[in-house]
């Protein structure tokens, strides 16, 4: 019988799971390299970039980071106490800034929107030159080691008047590099990566991450994929939610899978997510592909239109696994 007491407990586990992935782990080490070039580089900083699709897992990347990096780092520096709750160093440690810009971001909307995560009580108040010395000020006295800008893409704007405030925004985070205030992650979708062909931006680019789609003929993103649902599956178990172990590494599930995803862990994860509403629902012992195919049709297909068939019923449109001997199974 599932253990799960409910719906909002199901998806607060979702919402919390971190899974390992090479992608993620690259990612992560990145992110540290960018946080010691900051005091071993006198003047302008450098930055990576990360667009891709949404549903990819940027966000989940850095969340992860802070939670399994910064953390850490935090209390052995002194910054929190070793008993204080994960959260509350999460919502109050400085190092790392996950900064989501505004739709219409400006050079005074993005000073705002940094200072807001910084804490400061009046991020609004002030012309756009107040707020970016009062953000210029606020980093430096709290130690800040990265920003991390999302929704870039924002920066693009849809009127001629927006644009106009995103191309001054741009220009404020070419000054930030080049002030050598901060190194910064730039993240987004893939339409944003035209904001930053500028020269003046590409000679500080030190990289990017790839957090693209899954590709179904390459082993390795195949066996990446593989693996993430198998351990979804054994989470489920683990955090509580049903007595069983629930098994998505079968040729066939994993290739459904891949197909009502289009190769996005994010997409996956959540029709794994509603997949377990259904068993939770049925108070079954396990999450089972009956309940995938039936996810697919109540929330991949009718609810969001992510496809227009069901291959958990019709089988996949072609079977993507690599041949038997390129792949190793695991579960854990």
């Amino acid at each position: 019988m599932a253990l799960a007491q409910s719906w909002h407990e199901i998806r607060i586990v979702f919402k919390n799971m971190r899974i390992q992935y090479p992608r993620l782990d690259a990612a992560h080490i990145i992110f540290d390299d960018l946080r010691r070039s900051r005091s071993d580089v006198q003047g302008e900083q450098d930055f990576v970039t990360c667009f891709a699709p949404s549903q990819a897992g940027k966000s989940t990347i850095v969340r992860s980071y802070i939670e399994k990096r910064v953390v850490p780092d935090c209390i052995e520096r002194g910054l929190f106490a070793p008993d204080t709750a994960i959260k509350t160093i999460i919502a109050n440690q400085h190092l790392v800034l996950h900064v989501t810009l505004n739709d219409k971001a400006s050079k005074r909307s993005v000073a705002s929107d940094i200072l807001t995560a910084l804490g400061d009580p009046t991020p609004t108040t002030g012309s756009g030159d107040t707020l970016l010395q009062r953000a210029y000020d606020l980093c430096r006295k709290m130690g800040v080691e990265l920003i991390v800008l999302d929704e870039v893409q924002h920066l693009q704007g849809k009127t001629p008047r927006d644009m106009s405030e995103g191309s001054s925004a741009s220009n404020t985070l070419k000054v930030m590099l080049i002030r050598g205030l901060v190194p910064f992650v730039f993240m987004g979708t893939e339409a944003a990566s035209a904001l930053l062909e500028d020269k003046q931006f590409s000679f500080r680019e030190a990289g990017s991450l790839n957090i693209s789609k899954f590709d179904s003929a390459n082993v390795e993103d195949y066996q990446t994929f593989r693996n993430y649902c198998g351990k979804t599956g054994i989470l489920l178990q683990e955090r509580g939610l049903f007595e069983e172990r629930s098994s998505f590494v079968s040729d066939f599930i994993v290739d459904c899978i891949f197909e009502v995803s289009g190769g996005l862990l994010g997409i996956a994860s959540r029709l794994i997510m509603h997949a377990a509403k259904r068993a939770w629902e049925e108070k079954v012992r396990q999450v089972t592909v009956d309940h995938l195919e039936y996810a697919t049709d109540f929330w991949a297909i009718r609810k969001l239109a992510l496809l227009n068939r069901n291959p958990f019923r019709e089988k996949p449109l072609r079977q993507l696994t690599p041949p038997a001997h390129q792949i190793r199974v695991r579960e854990a």
